[in-house]
Formats: structure tokens, sequence, C-alpha cells
């Protein structure tokens, strides 16, 4: 758990600031794509709310190795 904090944080440090509920930092959503979502998210959120963000990234760097042997069962 340690870890995928450390690698969360790391990620977030080199992402701009979050735009809205969809931020696209890859570029590959259009623009009619982006509104829909937005709509969907702020009436999901209206009802009942909770929180949804969706972000799509460049690239990701995830390590070989999460979890040490001794964290498996």
């Amino acid at each position: 758990m340690l870890q995928l904090s450390a690698l969360l944080l790391l990620v977030q440090a080199q992402l701009p600031a979050p735009r809205g509920y969809v931020n696209d930092f890859a570029g590959v959503l259009d623009s009619t794509s982006i509104a829909h979502m937005d709509a969907v998210i702020a009436k999901v959120s209206g009802k009942t709310r909770g929180e949804i963000a969706a972000v799509t990234l460049p690239h990701v760097t995830v390590p070989t190795r999460v979890c040490t042997p001794s964290c498996r069962t």
C-alpha cells in the first residue's frame, strides 16, 4: 500500500492541475466526449453526492514489482 501511495504522489507531481471532472492529459478525447462525460458526472454528483473523476495519461510507468514476497499469501 505504501508503494502505491508513493507511485500516486509521483504521478500527481508530474501532472498539471485538474481542470474539472474530466482531465484528458493524453489528448485522446474529443470535446463532444468530454462534454458528455462532464454532464453525466455532474448529474450523478447532483443526485448522489458521489464523486467521479476521469483522467487519461500519456503514459504510465508501473514498477515491475509492486508487492514484496512477504506480502503474498
